[in-house]
């Protein structure tokens, strides 16, 4: 009966991720789907603007929707996958899983439950060599999954991608049996054969769970302990020169938020400045208002460096365009406060030394037209270019009527508790 329990379980647990991953796969494609049409009602151009393109919705727009393309039809669509390649694909991975979920099962089964006692099973030992591969197996399986959930985020998950969970899995569990044999069983090997203490075997089990998750580090890890002639090593001098910086440093992003976009491969500031805020807004449970306000911080720490970027939030400047608005807007111009966005942007200067420049007006030692140059040629990025489009659009969607406060005066009044302050209409304001 355990024999066929076993089997039973192992079947289970290689097809049902499988078929689970690929079904969620459909779910979030049909939700996304209304999703897009719910923001292509929003950002409908006006007439005049039909003609043009809206690059940032069409990719969108392009990901998500599938089509047959007809002998009548010149236009081009994508494909989606057909159910026999995705059969196909995922079949030697499920064979895979299956063998392996067999073998893990009749170890723990055996450890645990004393089963699997007779004569069929007596090849199998509870040794050293089950665990590391038990540890291994756990790992890469681990990996997988959030690899392949990762793909579904990002609505890349293809038939590929189950070859490539194949071939880590493999490779995890092959790397982890290396570092045994090296260890233990080699000649001249780092422990002898016999020296199984409880210590040296929780370091190994731990260790071959950490080759199983990152097969690809402990690859690079063997290769670079090797003395291959012709393996080009990296400099680590360069990774210490060159950081990312963190998302937390985007004003309404915490932790939690950081764990969630790093699902959608937005991992650093950098990263998010780059981003597509119509396909994040897909993506992401996140408002649409509220990721245009994290990706044009983003643009503007990534512009004048993270630790400017307080010195800017005290002047009012917190996004990339209102790093724009200071240098170009007429109505946001003004000397005292170029001069001190160029000694943040051209110059390193504390918080307390931007109110000292803005309140005094002290020389930096460039001129205006240096500072307006040097915040235009920032400007020029496709990226923000993008970012500016979809404002704009949102802009006009809203009404010019709303883009600052009407004119407010103060009239007296005789009656007590009644406003003394009336918003003037444009036409009255004119």
């Amino acid at each position: 009966m355990a024999h066929w329990l076993i089997l039973v379980l192992a079947a289970i647990f290689s097809v049902a991720p499988i078929a689970a991953i690929v079904s969620i796969r459909q779910t979030v494609k049909q939700q996304r789907q209304e999703t897009i049409k719910d923001l292509e009602a929003v950002f409908h151009m006006p007439a005049p603007m039909k003609e043009s393109v809206f690059p940032s919705f069409e990719f969108v727009k392009y990901k998500y929707f599938f089509g047959r393309r007809t002998p009548e039809d010149s236009a081009r669509y994508p494909q989606d996958f057909s159910t026999l390649s995705w059969v196909i694909s995922a079949t030697p991975l499920v064979a895979l899983l299956f063998l392996m979920n067999l073998y893990v099962l009749a170890i723990l089964s055996k450890a645990g439950f004393g089963l699997l006692a007779d004569e069929r099973w007596q090849w199998m030992r509870l040794d050293l060599f089950a665990w590391v591969t038990v540890a291994a197996f756990a790992g890469a399986v681990l990996s997988m999954l959030r690899s392949l959930f990762r793909a579904i985020n990002n609505f890349d998950l293809s038939p590929a991608s189950f070859i490539g969970a194949m071939i880590n899995l493999i490779s995890g569990i092959t790397l982890a049996q290396i570092f045994y044999f090296g260890l233990f069983l080699l000649p001249g090997s780092f422990f002898p054969p016999n020296a199984e203490q409880p210590t040296v075997m929780a370091i190994l089990v731990l260790t071959s769970f950490a080759v199983g998750y990152l097969p690809e580090t402990a690859r690079r890890n063997i290769l670079s302990s090797s003395r291959l002639r012709d393996y080009k090593s990296e400099n680590i001098e360069i990774y210490k020169m060159f950081k990312a910086t963190p998302l937390e440093i985007i004003d309404g992003i915490d932790t939690e938020i950081r764990d969630r976009l790093s699902d959608y491969n937005i991992r650093s500031v950098q990263n998010l400045a780059a981003a597509n805020p119509l396909m994040l807004f897909v993506e992401t449970p996140y408002g649409v208002y509220q990721i245009i306000d994290w990706v044009a911080q983003a643009q503007l720490c990534c512009s004048i460096g993270p630790t400017q970027l307080m010195s800017a939030w005290r002047i009012g400047v917190r996004t990339i365009f209102d790093l724009e608005r200071v240098a170009l807007d007429p109505m946001c111009s003004q000397p005292d406060l170029l001069n001190a966005i160029g000694s943040i942007v051209l110059g390193s200067v504390s918080p307390q030394a931007v109110g000292a420049v803005r309140a005094e007006g002290a020389d930096i030692g460039y001129s205006a037209d240096a500072i307006v140059a040097d915040i235009q040629m920032r400007l020029e990025d496709p990226h923000v270019h993008r970012l500016r489009q979809i404002v704009m659009l949102v802009c006009d969607r809203l009404g010019p009527q709303y883009r600052r406060l009407p004119p407010v005066v103060r009239r007296p009044t005789a009656e007590e508790g009644q406003c003394p302050y009336t918003k003037i209409s444009a036409a009255n304001a004119a």
